[in-house]
């Protein structure tokens, strides 16, 4: 699978295209945690590109923000209310 992947990178900067798509944000969460959980694993199947593709998507700011531990809601904490009617 990881060599079907690195295919487009041959080619593109992301895997559809030379801009992220749904196609890269999809797939991130699975290549990141195989990266994360069996790193020489994913060395072995030899996608340098890939493994660039998914270090570009993961040291962006926007990713790493979106990725930051949240404290969970307790039933003591202030109610977190969202408007969604408001189309502001």
């Amino acid at each position: 699978f990881c060599k079907i992947l690195e295919e487009p990178l041959r080619q593109h900067d992301y895997l559809c295209s030379d801009h992220l798509t749904i196609a890269d944000i999809a797939m991130t969460p699975l290549m990141r945690q195989l990266h994360r959980c069996d790193t020489q694993l994913l060395a072995t199947f030899n996608t340098p590109l890939l493994i660039k593709w998914l270090l570009r998507i993961t040291e962006t700011p926007s990713f790493r923000h979106i990725m930051q531990k949240q404290i969970y809601w307790q039933p003591d904490h202030t109610p977190i209310l969202i408007n969604f009617d408001n189309q502001e």
